[in-house]
């Protein structure tokens, strides 16, 4: 994969420029691939923390974006994660990937700063 996403045009007379490469092995594990994309992605959003939605505090979204960041961060190492869990220890960390993800749909229009 290789993304190329230039800056927003500072008048409507230009068009971004947008460029974007997907090879077949993207798709083989395309939880992984977006995982990678989105944790750094949420990380920069918590870093620069210009607003939050309305509804919440600025400290619940802090751990609601806590929450995604583990939660993508734990995709992108699961299989080995997994090695050496028993069951309960899967069924917790299954139910918490959940959560994570729940929010991250609950909240992707809210992902903007």
């Amino acid at each position: 994969m290789k993304i190329y996403l230039g800056r927003y045009p500072l008048n409507d007379e230009t068009e971004r420029k947008i460029r974007i490469r997907i090879d077949k092995w993207d798709v083989w594990n395309m939880d992984h691939t977006l995982s990678m994309l989105i944790v750094p992605l949420l990380k920069e959003l918590k870093r620069q923390h210009h607003g939050y939605p309305m509804g919440l505090t600025p400290k619940k979204w802090d751990l609601i974006l806590d929450d995604m960041v583990w939660t993508f961060e734990n995709i992108i190492d699961e299989d080995e994660l997994n090695i050496g869990m028993n069951k309960e220890e899967r069924i917790n960390f299954d139910k918490r990937i959940k959560k994570g993800l729940n929010l991250f749909a609950k909240h992707f229009r809210d992902l903007w700063d």
